[in-house]
């Protein structure tokens, strides 16, 4: 996803700031980072959700009620009072607010980057 943003910045852009005297890393760190923003968020979303919703990995390895995550804990919670539906949905509530609250704070930077890989000049 990285490799395709950096592709797609204008060769002009580079060329031209290495005209007005920036070296590489210049180049990188005043013109490439800062029209960068929407692909940092969209990857700090994406991994946040794909971390924060992780099941395989803590369930394989960690075997301790007390040091469950949070998904390991609600299928525990599932399997064990399995006819009680309204326990298991207050938990996947409680599970997707962080998930929802974080995708509001950077939704703007979210759908620039959208609309941003759309748009070909």
């Amino acid at each position: 996803m990285a490799r395709q943003f950096f592709y797609s910045v204008p060769n002009e852009l580079i060329e031209a700031s290495r005209l007005d005297g920036l070296s590489h890393a210049g180049v990188f760190f005043r013109i490439v980072c800062p029209i960068s923003k929407s692909l940092f968020a969209s990857i700090a979303i994406l991994n946040f959700t794909g971390t924060w919703n992780s099941y395989m990995v803590p369930a394989t390895f960690i075997n301790k009620l007390e040091k469950f995550t949070l998904v390991v804990g609600l299928q525990t919670v599932n399997m064990t009072y399995f006819q009680k539906t309204n326990l298991t949905l207050a938990g996947v509530v409680l599970l997707s607010f962080p998930v929802i609250l974080f995708f509001i704070c950077t939704q703007k930077q979210f759908v620039k980057g959208a609309m941003e890989s759309g748009i070909k000049g």
